[in-house]
């Protein structure tokens, strides 16, 4: 793992979405109780992240991740 990415993104008056940067060592990750799917975008295909169905909350995160990756 990497760390997290530096601040975090307001959710509401009491909670943080922090985003960490990490790589798969080994095994295929599988999606946890909170989520139904979990699934690879390359970083340089910005069309398709776009098109997932995002929640508001989640857009600037995804916006400054493509901010660092240089997308």
């Amino acid at each position: 793992m990497h760390g997290p990415l530096p601040g975090g993104w307001p959710l509401n008056a009491t909670a943080v979405m922090r985003v960490w940067l990490a790589e798969v060592a080994h095994g295929d990750p599988q999606p946890l109780q909170d989520h139904d799917e979990l699934r690879w975008i390359d970083l340089a295909d910005a069309p398709a992240l776009a098109a997932l169905p995002w929640i508001p909350a989640d857009r600037p995160i995804v916006s400054a991740i493509l901010e660092l990756a240089g997308s």
